[in-house]
């Protein structure tokens, strides 16, 4: 079909079984590297997902919940992180980062979970998948960005669900209902 052409490739890290750091993968079909920097059109998008829009910036990352929770307004201390630079996510969840920049190309990765997207300015790219290991994992930066490009990386603290639950609920301003996506925790 002509759609599956155009629908976005998912993080595909079924290669990485004996870690299981991520266990499966939303999406899919095309293999043409140019998709990956455009987004799914199509509408098609899985109904209970979470979404987070990660903006890369000389020297660092943003992160917003569909919700509108910033990174800049609320405090992480999960799992070994005290970073609240960090993005919390939940494990076995299915979850949608979209990646833009607000000034010159980055490129978001996290080895551990063979995740890697373009983060370009003007332009949208995105990645799906089900993070299947708790852990906190290092985002960091693999486009040379400038002078602070090394110091450009931080915290991506996968969490179990109830765990995700809690933490999303203790910040100002949230509310259950913006947890729909996670239907069987709640």
């Amino acid at each position: 079909m002509a759609g599956e052409h155009t629908r976005r490739r998912a993080l595909t890290a079924l290669g990485v079984a004996g870690a299981g750091a991520v266990s499966g993968c939303l999406g899919g079909g095309s293999t043409n590297p140019a998709d990956e920097e455009k987004p799914d059109q199509s509408g098609d998008s899985h109904p209970n997902i979470l979404k987070v829009h990660v903006t890369g910036y000389q020297f660092g990352w943003e992160y917003e919940y569909h919700s509108g929770l910033h990174s800049d307004d609320y405090e992480v201390d999960l799992d070994g992180t005290d970073d609240n630079d960090a993005l919390v996510l939940p494990k076995n969840e299915p979850i949608q980062l979209t990646f833009s920049s607000r000034d010159v190309p980055h490129n978001y990765g996290i080895p551990e979970l063979r995740l890697k997207r373009d983060v370009l300015p003007d332009k949208q790219t995105l990645a799906q998948a089900y993070l299947g290991e708790v852990g906190v994992y290092e985002a960091q930066c693999f486009e040379l960005c400038g002078r602070g490009h090394s110091n450009m990386y931080g915290d991506f603290v996968v969490t179990e669900p109830e765990t995700f639950t809690d933490w999303y609920l203790s910040q100002d301003g949230t509310a259950e209902s913006e947890l729909h996506f996670m239907a069987d925790v709640l």
